[in-house]
């Protein structure tokens, strides 16, 4: 991956009613959290939200995994700033109502708490992690980029209707912004910070994935198809058929096959990329929700929620494993760059279970907050970080001992983890 993101593909979270076979709808939304409708925000709110971005890069420091002291910040937008130099690593958690970044150095933690209007809960960090790019599904929908040095905001860049997820390509140059809403991706130069014209995909794009040599960005959409789009002059390709409900996907270090997870289908499809012609279904636990890649392309680790289980599949014969359970509501899956460990969080019980990928067998849970979400490991291996939504806090693991620290209360809703490399 070319930016340390997890959201693959991790933690996918829906604004209106995603096909998922048995779950209960109700008790869906109240897990994630969720309306049926959206909350319609004005254009001056939009001003403000980009206001609360800017604002929110600032950073300070406190005891590890403690509650960090709040950085108060004012200003019109673009206002806000860091003092001193940026810290070598930095998670940036996008919460229900604006970013948050907290510093990741070892015997520390920071968050700045700044307040904003709600927003969309992906976001993307450059290669370099000198810009992070926050879209937002107010009117005007819009993407707005924010130098991580500074804290300052730029022009809000207009795009298609209700932006969800954005990708960076491997060498910063393109951001690909899928608009649920509009059935269409969005290019946006980074060189210019200017849109190009939007790419009609399929039905209600959820999804974005670029291969590693970044001449290809496949579109997962959820009516059922994947759009090939090339990078070279924003074309798509044909259709490529695959499961029901399709809403992440995940790609090997080769580029060489891209996995899709069919949520109401129970199974996930690879494609050949050299061919884009979809392989035989996997089958796999109830309600595929996320996707993992190990670092040597070997496995792929699929996190269903319904089931409760992650299913490792041999990216050598595309065949599934033993299904491994982890807990009710397993809502994603993350493997630490050396590949030996892979950690996945369970929404019902609150915890996250390691798994031990040379045998494939399980751990004993960790206990982090209520409603654990998404995981993101940092780019040394030694902390991961795992959002719990109902108790508006990130709680820090110790990859070696297997241990939580206390919880960093951040702001309400915490769910898409960004990290600088």
């Amino acid at each position: 991956m070319n930016e340390t993101r997890l959201r693959t593909l991790l933690g996918s979270v829906f604004v209106d009613e995603p096909p998922i076979g048995a779950i209960a709808q109700g008790a869906l939304r109240r897990a994630m959290g969720l309306r049926r409708r959206r909350r319609v925000i004005s254009a001056s709110a939009c001003t403000a939200c980009v206001a609360a971005v800017a604002a929110g890069i600032a950073t300070m420091t406190g005891a590890f995994g403690g509650v960090a002291q709040q950085v108060n910040t004012s200003g019109p937008p673009g206002s806000g700033s860091l003092t001193g130099r940026p810290l070598a690593s930095t998670v940036y958690v996008m919460c229900r109502s604006r970013p948050v970044p907290i510093a990741t150095r070892p015997g520390s933690a920071s968050r700045a708490s700044v307040a904003g209007p709600e927003s969309t809960v992906d976001i993307a960090i450059t290669a370099n992690g000198k810009y992070i790019y926050v879209p937002s599904e107010n009117n005007p929908e819009t993407v707005t980029p924010v130098a991580t040095a500074t804290g300052k905001a730029g022009t809000p860049i207009r795009v298609g209707k209700f932006p969800t997820t954005i990708t960076i390509t491997p060498n910063g140059k393109t951001a690909y912004v899928t608009n649920i809403n509009s059935n269409t991706v969005t290019p946006i130069n980074l060189t210019t910070n200017t849109a190009e014209p939007s790419i009609r995909v399929g039905e209600r794009p959820r999804a974005v994935v670029v291969t590693p040599d970044g001449k290809t960005a496949y579109v997962v959409n959820q009516g059922g198809t994947v759009i090939p789009v090339r990078t070279a002059t924003n074309r798509a390709g044909p259709r490529i058929k695959v499961g029901r409900g399709p809403l992440a996907a995940a790609i090997t270090p080769d580029g060489a096959t891209l996995y899709v997870a069919n949520s109401a289908g129970n199974t996930v499809t690879p494609i050949t990329t050299a061919t884009n012609k979809p392989g035989r279904p996997i089958r796999v636990g109830t309600d595929p929700w996320s996707l993992a890649v190990s670092p040597d392309g070997k496995t792929i680790y699929v996190a269903s929620l319904q089931a409760g289980t992650v299913t490792p599949i041999a990216t050598a014969t595309n065949t599934a494993g033993k299904q491994i359970y982890v807990g009710p509501e397993a809502w994603s899956v993350a493997v630490t760059p050396d590949g030996k460990m892979a950690y996945a969080t369970s929404y019902g019980n609150g915890t996250i279970t390691p798994i031990v990928t040379a045998s494939n067998t399980a751990e004993t849970p960790i206990k982090v907050g209520k409603g654990a979400r998404t995981i993101a490991i940092t780019p040394d291996g030694k902390l991961a970080y795992v959002a719990s939504y109902p108790t508006n806090t990130i709680w820090p693991v110790d990859i070696a001992a297997n241990k939580a620290g206390k919880p960093i209360h951040v702001c309400k809703g915490p769910q898409d983890i960004v990290i600088t490399p």
